[in-house]
């Protein structure tokens, strides 16, 4: 029945309000009624009820709003027609009350449903039900689009005017004020903004409410308040106010805005900042919005905003840096205009330096976020050409130093404003600065021709003029500058210097005369300043790669790249260091490098031709490492299907190769290339196999030999096969080919036969269907151009060692083949029982129990591991009974050829040779290995060649990883503790590098066990040479992400041995244990390590000497303690007590008390104060104490640490949880500082014979001299 009734009334009160005219609603007291009580229960309504009844109310205000348009424009008597007026008056406030009462409980429906749908999902049962029941209620209802209708026909009724309808008073503000809510609530929903009717008739309502019908107060609050609210209105309401301007061409409403937020007092924001950080943030966003939209506005109020610019809110700072931004912008052809010296610029020159000027202060703020936005403010300056040529050095010299902060967001953005800098410079494409020097040099020459010479009384004048000029420049100074000035600024901006192309010698046509030449001049020393500062920013990029956080290195590379396009000093080994980042772990980084390879030779060049040059080159000119990194940047192109396998670039290398007139070396550089590739997709080799072998033959020939070209031949062959290819036929050219490159008497001369000797083998092992006849015959081959005909003593050196050099290699690569086919065999094992085991789920095979239980595979495994030790065991026969295999019978000879004085004595090719051979039959055998280990490490101790013992120590690492129980006893002499293996102390840089480098494989992988040798590792942390030492924290950086962090079981005993090496230097030490100790960092591990270093005390006070107390101390100081271990650590006061006289010991525990104050608690700084003022007496009473006894004694006295006096209000502040001022200051701009440390109470009654001076930074006073003065910014006394 009230179904019924509600149904009948909406149909009589709908055909009611269709049939008479608009004012029926106020005339008819029953339609009224029946009207405000369907609004008051709307929500309750079908939805068909709800649009009949929203439909009427709408037509009927469209139609009110016409019959009152037309009574004001029909120009009639305001007194004839008043009752009419009054009848359209009260008519007009019931349609919008009771269209706006709708809205709102619409609104509230939607925003109740849309809290629902994001909520969890409701329990099985009566919610779920009535969920479902809601949703078919409101299937028809689509708030939406009746939504646009409403506020269309609510923003039209504003349209009329109002104040003839309310004359003779103004228009009721509880009438406007509904149009208000309603345009705010539509501001409130993001979904209805994307609407385009729904937010132009909302801007129409709150913009006509502001500026044409006097409610620009209220207005301007309720924006304000959503703009606190609403983390997505800053952009909508400043387009509002952008739009309310245009439309009643009035900009009170955004001035109106702009001074309420900078009417806020600065605090109130630092509170809000705190507590409810979207409000400001989006404060602040709106007003860089507004700055966007309308400049002239904000710039006629900035002066209510500059006093936030020191604000504490960091977000309102951020966002005015980039409303300054946005006014220099909009005035950046400010200084054009000045050119002809018009006094009504000055103002705005003036304005425009001052802003200038606090964005390059704004650079060193405090707040990271700020820091961010000031450069990347300067960015967008940068690509709006809105940067002052007098200014742009100094913004360079501004992001290239904040490529070192602190803040990883900074950095970005430093790299953004150097990458937008260089992008949008205006001096030229190219930016060598060989180019720019020339140029520079061939203008002020032209410039001192036409320079008039200066007469007598004015040549101080112009010296000072001229001195000035290039101040303002050069950007040295950031200052004001005359009108004049700042005009010749942007003039060199709009015409600036482009690199001279063509003859240097061309005369310079300057239509200007001498200005012009001036002019030019200054833009160029710019310019020349410009390249130069780029070019040092390469190496902070390099070093920048191999940061942890990986922005820094996706946009480290970004930012080589593209001064590589621009062709920067230094850049192309910018993107040599990049290329090793293809190994990351990161697949953001690794992305990075492919494209950038991408960019740099295939995608942007203009041809072919040019990317296969470009790739030639790289890989011509890469070192070793380099071209394993080009070769995963290549491999990963060809599978992304960027390098196509049969493109146009591969075709272009393949032409290149083939080209008679094309060097060798470049013929080799681009069979590299495609080798590379190849390794992915072998057909990129075997399509072409004539091509490498005519590639090899012309290596050979002619009368200059090609080694280069030889071996990237060879190597080209070694991956024709690939994983599953097939081999080559016996009669095929290629081995014609190889047999030229491996006979004795092969034309490449001296050490450049072995690499292309070393490729051809492995091809050979590679291709040939029966490898092991043609090795027998290459061996037979050269043992006979060695031994036949000549006498043990008369053998050629060069004949030897290439037969050395055979035997070696061709070892190595047979047992690597032997273990080929043995997983070949396993391999096709493992398929054929897949099948027979897919084929019995089917039904189809047949019932074996033996195959059923595995026995089978089992006993096959067996005999396939029994075949392969047979057949390694052959190559040497060192078992009874075996067969002699390939280089069996030459093994005693290369052992007795390695002790031979006449070898160890002679020429290093043949020592290399000998050594190098034996080491390789060392990896066939287990015995054979441990028989001549002895040898091995004699020689390397005895080596003169530092490539030798280099080759040496990577031959051990490699038989620790083949024998590593072999190997093990000797692990000693590889750390070098013992006199046979001195490798880690090898006065050559290269092979400590080499050293560190195996062993530090070896530990990672398991393969040698982490012992207290470890020391000699870390003292490689100091080492002289660079390389050396970043392996070693590489090292150890790894080693510490182990499992269980070894480094933690490794500390104490590395503290020992490390303190009683005298031969590291105190400074040297504290720098290796605290890069060791912050390894550290799980309390639990710190809290024993503190308990473990404290038992040393007991030991170290007993010595001669302080030192072991001194390193104990200063681990402990290092180690991070919690609140709990720290207490641990006070209660072990009896353990160092005793070291407590010695002033270096002290001021490690000071230290460490400064430390543990920082992050602690009102109470926990209580108790340390506490323990340090006890540290503090104890030092005093134990240093006077051993003073006195040292007097009787005759020793030597020890000093007196005399410490800063703090002042009563420092201390307050400090136990209030305030930070020192000297904290706040030095970490202000972000630059990375040193460690510091911190001011204690200073201790009266000290010796005054043996006092040392205060801890660093703090000036001696007197508990007497309490002065009110505050420490300076910098952390000094107060004077």
């Amino acid at each position: 029945d009230d179904v019924d009734d509600v149904r009948e009334c909406v149909d009589r009160t709908t055909r009611a309000l269709c049939d008479a005219d608009a004012e029926v609603l106020v005339r008819d007291e029953g339609v009224f009624a029946d009207v405000f009580v369907l609004c008051r229960d709307f929500i309750d309504l079908a939805p068909v009820e709800r649009i009949r009844l929203i439909d009427a109310l709408c037509s009927n205000l469209s139609v009110l709003s016409a019959s009152v348009t037309a009574l004001v424009v029909g120009g009639a008597r305001a007194e004839e027609h008043a009752e009419t007026m009054a009848g359209y008056r009260s008519a007009l406030k019931a349609y919008a009350t009771f269209i706006f009462h709708a809205c709102e409980l619409c609104e509230k429906e939607a925003r109740t449903n849309s809290a629902m749908a994001l909520g969890e999902k409701p329990a099985p049962g009566a919610k779920g039900k009535k969920k479902t029941t809601a949703k078919a209620k409101l299937v028809e209802w689509k708030w939406d689009e009746q939504r646009e209708r409403i506020v269309h026909v609510m923003a039209g009724a504003l349209d009329i005017d109002l104040w003839q309808v309310f004359r003779p008073r103004q228009p009721e503000e509880d009438f406007l004020r509904l149009f208000v809510r309603l345009g705010s609530m539509c501001l409130e929903n993001p979904a209805a903004l994307k609407s385009r009717v729904t937010k132009q008739a909302a801007f129409e309502m709150l913009g006509s409410c502001a500026l044409k019908w006097g409610q620009l107060e209220q207005v301007t609050t309720a924006l304000i308040d959503l703009l606190n609210k609403f983390e997505h209105l800053p952009a909508p309401i400043a387009e509002l106010a952008s739009a309310a301007a245009d439309r009643f061409e009035n900009a009170h409403l955004a001035a109106a805005l702009i001074r309420e937020v900078g009417r806020v007092d600065p605090y109130d924001y630092k509170v809000q900042q705190a507590s409810d950080a979207v409000g400001v943030r989006s404060v602040g966003t709106f007003l860089g919005e507004i700055a966007a939209r309308m400049p002239k506005t904000t710039m006629t109020n900035i002066s209510v905003l500059m006093p936030h610019l020191d604000g504490e809110a960091y977000s309102l700072r951020s966002a005015i840096v980039s409303v300054l931004g946005h006014l220099v912008i909009s005035q950046k052809d400010v200084a054009s205009v000045s050119d002809h010296h018009d006094n009504a610029t000055a103002p705005l020159l003036r304005t425009k330096q001052g802003f200038l000027d606090l964005l390059v202060e704004r650079v060193h703020d405090t707040s990271a976020f700020t820091r961010a936005r000031v450069l990347n403010t300067w960015a967008t300056m940068a690509e709006a050409k809105a940067i002052p040529l007098s200014h742009w050095l100094v913004v360079t010299d501004l992001a290239i130093g904040r490529l070192n902060d602190k803040g990883a967001l900074v950095r970005k953005a430093a790299m953004g404003l150097v990458a937008s800098l260089l992008g949008f410079n205006p001096f030229a494409p190219q930016l060598p600065s060989a180019a720019f020097a020339e140029s520079l040099k061939d203008y002020e020459a032209k410039l001192a021709a036409m320079t008039p010479p200066p007469a007598p009384h004015l040549e101080v004048i112009e010296e000072e003029s001229d001195a000035e000029a290039s101040e303002n420049i050069n950007g040295d100074e950031v200052q004001s500058q005359k009108t004049q000035t700042e005009g010749a600024d942007d003039a060199e901006q709009e015409e600036a210097p482009k690199a001279p192309e063509g003859d240097a010698e061309a005369t310079i046509q300057l239509n200007g005369g001498l200005e012009a030449a001036r002019t030019m001049v200054a833009a160029l020393k710019t310019a020349l300043g410009f390249t130069v500062q780029l070019s040092g920013t390469v190496g902070v990029l390099c070093n920048l790669l191999t940061s942890g956080v990986a922005s820094d290195v996706t946009e480290s590379i970004g930012l080589l790249v593209r001064m590589r396009q621009f062709n920067v000093d230094g850049s192309t080994e910018g993107v040599r260091r990049l290329l090793g980042l293809i190994f990351s772990r990161d697949q953001a980084i690794k992305d990075a490098v492919v494209e950038a390879v991408d960019v740099l030779y295939l995608s942007n060049a203009e041809s072919p031709m040019i990317a296969a040059a470009g790739l030639s080159e790289l890989a011509a000119t890469a070192a070793l490492g380099e071209l394993a990194s080009l070769e995963d940047v290549l491999k990963a192109l060809v599978l992304s299907g960027r390098l196509p396998p049969n493109g146009a670039v591969m075709k272009t290398l393949w032409s290149d190769v083939a080209n008679e007139e094309c060097s060798n070396n470049r013929k080799a550089a681009a069979l590299n290339v495609l080798t590379m590739c190849a390794r992915t997709n072998p057909e990129i080799i075997r399509g072409h196999l004539g091509t490498v072998c005519a590639a090899i033959d012309a290596s050979l020939a002619g009368e200059k030999k090609s080694p280069i070209l030889c071996r990237a031949a060879c190597c080209a062959l070694t991956v024709v096969r690939g994983k599953e290819g097939s081999t080559l036929e016996l009669s095929h050219p290629v081995f014609a080919e190889l047999a030229k490159v491996l006979h004795p008497g092969a034309p490449l001369s001296g050490r450049a036969w072995f690499p292309s000797a070393e490729q051809a083998i492995a091809a050979l092992y590679s291709l040939h269907p029966d490898p092991e006849h043609a090795a027998s015959e290459v061996i037979k081959a050269f043992a006979a151009a060695t031994f036949s005909g000549n006498s043990m003593d008369k053998i050629p050196t060069a004949i030897l060692a290439r037969f050395l050099f055979v035997l070696g290699e061709v070892s190595l690569k047979h047992l690597v083949h032997v273990e080929q086919l043995a997983r070949a065999v396993r391999q096709a094992r493992i398929a054929r029982d897949r099948k027979a085991a897919e084929a019995k789920e089917k039904g189809e095979g047949d019932d074996d129990l033996t195959a059923a239980m595995g026995q089978g595979a089992v006993g096959e495994d067996l005999l396939l591991d029994a075949a392969r030790e047979k057949a390694e065991g052959e190559l040497l026969a060192t078992k009874q009974g075996a067969t002699r295999g390939l280089v069996a019978v030459y093994a005693p000879f290369v052992v007795q050829l390695c002790s031979h004085p006449s070898v160890t004595q002679g020429p290093e090719l043949l020592r290399g040779a000998a050594l190098a051979a034996l080491t390789r039959f060392m990896v066939l055998d287990a015995k054979f290995c441990e028989d001549n280990l002895k040898l091995i490490f004699t020689r390397l101790k005895g080596e003169s060649d530092k490539g030798t013992r280099a080759a040496l120590m990577v031959a051990l690492g490699d038989l620790a990883f083949r024998f590593p129980n072999a190997v093990e006893p000797w692990t000693e002499h590889l750390y070098g503790i013992k006199e046979w293996g001195n490798s880690l102390h090898d006065p050559d840089a290269s092979v400590r590098q080499h050293a560190i480098t195996v062993l530090s494989h070896l530990v990672l992988n398991d393969m040698m066990k982490v012992k207290g040798h470890i020391s000699e590792m870390a003292r490689c942390l100091e080492d002289v040479d660079p390389r050396v030492a970043s392996v070693a924290k590489l090292f150890f950086h790894e080693l510490s992400h182990k499992h269980g962090n070894p480094i933690y079981n490794l500390l104490t005993d590395l503290l020992s041995r490390l303190s009683a090496d005298e031969t590291i230097t105190p400074d040297a030490f504290k720098r290796i244990m605290t890069r060791l100790v912050g390894f550290i960092d799980k309390d639990r591990q710190a809290e024993s390590i503190c308990e473990k270093m404290c038992a040393r005390f007991a030991e170290a006070v007993l010595a001669d000497t302080p030192k072991p107390a001194r390193d104990v101390a200063f681990c402990i100081s290092q180690l991070t303690l919690s609140e709990r271990a720290f207490k641990k650590f006070t209660e072990a006061w009896k353990m160092y007590e005793a070291a407590l006289y010695d002033h270096e010991v002290h001021a490690s525990f000071v230290t460490m008390c400064a430390k543990q104050k920082r992050n602690a608690k009102a109470e926990a700084k209580q108790f340390i104060d506490a323990f340090e003022t006890k540290i503090n007496e104890a030092h005093v009473e134990k240093a006077a104490a051993y003073n006195v006894s040292a007097r009787a004694e005759g020793k030597e006295t020890v000093t007196v640490t005399a410490l800063a006096v703090e002042d009563e209000a420092d201390d307050d502040g400090a136990a209030d949880g305030e930070q020192p001022d000297t904290e706040k200051n030095e970490e202000n701009d972000g630059t990375p500082d040193k460690d510091r440390q911190e001011s204690v109470p200073a201790v009266v009654g000290v010796d005054q014979e043996n006092v040392a001076p205060p801890l660093e930074g703090k000036a001696p006073t007197t508990p007497e001299a309490k002065s009110p003065a505050r420490r300076s910014r910098r952390g000094g006394a107060a004077k």
